[in-house]
């Protein structure tokens, strides 16, 4: 189980938290990538950090938020619930040994 990134936090993350961006160019390249300045968030301080966050929310926008996107990157901070998590199980079966990637 991951924790809340937010400093002095020790609930439980229930987000990924995700920087998101549009370019709009021909290609329409899309950026969505874990925010690695706050990667998982509990859902109090999302709230928060929505709630207080200044700019605009559109392509090349960029947005200041209390928590997330402390680099201050071009694009907007959105979320996903599903936090992935797995563990890895080891076993040896007749002198071979498998390793299982189970999520958990």
């Amino acid at each position: 189980m991951y924790e809340c990134c937010v400093p002095g936090c020790n609930r439980a993350a229930e987000l990924e938290v995700i920087l998101y961006d549009f370019y709009l160019n021909d290609g329409g390249e899309v950026l969505s990538e874990q925010d690695f300045t706050c990667p998982y968030i509990c859902a109090e301080h999302a709230v928060k950090n929505e709630k207080q966050a200044e700019g605009l929310r559109e392509p090349r926008g960029s947005v200041v938020y209390p928590y997330t996107n402390q680099n201050k990157a071009q694009g907007f901070t959105i979320y996903r619930t599903s936090i992935c998590r797995f563990e890895v199980i080891a076993t040896e079966v007749e002198g071979l040994a498998y390793f299982l990637m189970v999520s958990i």
